[in-house]
């Protein structure tokens, strides 16, 4: 059911429709253009946000990973030798 303060369950439109006005003028998505003095000093990027994750990070997830295959394979060897081989 489609309701005015939910128009996200609207049936699409049809390809022929016309076009929505609410989208029409300037392109969402697309930063509008800046009119300025041509001697304007340009302004600065802004700041790039550090990544989530460090090298350190990544290197303690790589090691881990090592230490807990390393584990699984030491846990199935004992488990085959308890189980099929006791004689071994």
């Amino acid at each position: 059911m489609a309701s005015p303060e939910n128009p996200q369950f609207e049936p699409p439109a049809h390809p022929a429709a016309e076009p929505d006005p609410r989208l029409q003028g300037e392109t969402p998505g697309i930063a509008p253009k800046v009119e300025g003095r041509l001697g304007a000093a340009p302004t600065p990027p802004t700041p790039v946000e550090d990544p989530v994750w460090s090298g350190w990070d990544v290197l303690l997830i790589a090691i881990l990973t090592f230490v807990v295959v390393l584990l699984l394979q030491l846990a199935a060897a004992k488990a085959a030798q308890l189980l099929w081989y006791p004689q071994l």
